[in-house]
């Protein structure tokens, strides 16, 4: 495959496809947390008591942040476009995500009960240094009766919204016993619906199934390209030949994101120009906020 190195800032590539007034985005979360955010306003002290200042519990998980981070934008941009999200959900801890996500404004949930308690993820968040510490508990496992029941829901849902739904994204891994990412990307593609994947962790099946754009870490895009954790270190020159790397691998694939902490992101996109494969290439520069104290989950945004 030959291309041709372009450095100019492109115009984001339309995912979306012409569709009538009212359209959804469906997002796949299959591995929600109940979030619980533990402020010290004086500090942490290891090995000994810590009384927390203030609880603050919110959604967790990729898929359910990222649903947020839309249901935001959609409120001050495009009322148009619904939002649609699915997880597995059990538990009084899934219960209470699922209000949770009503109470900022998520309209449709397409949830599975399971017989196992959603997970929490504890943010424990030192006031005086600001020093943040995530503890995540196991995901609660997934029978294959479970996971058949919310597939076929989804497949229903896709199916019957094909004409309408301008994106399916993929956000984080999925619990043991539900990979069920690739037979979704397979059916997304033959109804000509874009696929984007925010996920690493056993993600090649579905990209082999025709996703459309990948977001990954500067870690994750060098293992993923055939590299190791110290590739992570390369420069921004080599970073082209390891995303050259995957689309070369994967046709389907049109754009990489990737982010690196506060880091620089970078966006590739693969485009055509005439007879030619032209990778055009994007540097963001990550602004520095003042007041931010709990980081975790920016980068699924």
């Amino acid at each position: 495959m030959n291309y041709t190195s372009s450095l100019e800032i492109p115009i984001l590539m339309n995912i979306s496809r012409s569709s009538p007034s009212t359209s959804q985005i469906l997002v796949l979360g299959l591995n929600p947390a109940l979030q619980k955010v533990r402020v010290f306003n004086d500090g942490i002290n290891v090995g000994d008591v810590n009384r927390v200042s203030k609880l603050i519990k919110t959604a967790g998980g990729k898929g359910q942040i990222c649903s947020r981070a839309i249901t935001l934008f959609r409120k001050n941009r495009d009322r148009t476009c619904h939002l649609v999200l699915s997880h597995f959900i059990g538990g009084s801890n899934g219960a209470e995500l699922n209000s949770i996500l009503e109470d900022v404004g998520v309209e449709m949930v397409i949830s599975q009960e399971v017989g196992g308690e959603t997970r929490v993820a504890s943010t424990l968040l030192n006031a005086k240094t600001n020093e943040v510490t995530e503890l995540i508990d196991p995901s609660p496992s997934v029978s294959s009766e479970e996971t058949a029941l919310l597939l076929e829901k989804l497949k229903t849902y896709i199916s019957t919204n094909a004409t309408t739904l301008k994106c399916i994204a993929i956000c984080g891994t999925s619990p043991v016993g539900a990979g069920f990412y690739a037979e979704i990307t397979s059916l997304a593609r033959r109804h000509l619906i874009p696929v984007v994947v925010d996920s690493f962790k056993d993600i090649v099946p579905t990209l082999e199934a025709g996703a459309t754009g990948l977001k990954v870490n500067r870690m994750e895009l060098c293992v993923l390209a055939g590299g190791d954790k110290e590739d992570e270190k390369e420069e921004e020159e080599p970073l082209r030949e390891t995303s050259l790397r995957l689309f070369e691998q994967f046709l389907s694939l049109e754009f990489i994101a990737m982010t690196d902490g506060p880091g620089a992101a970078h966006l590739f996109i693969r485009n055509k120009e005439g007879e030619k494969e032209v990778l055009r290439q994007s540097v963001y520069t990550i602004p520095s906020l003042e007041g931010t104290l709990n980081p975790i989950g920016a980068g699924y945004v």
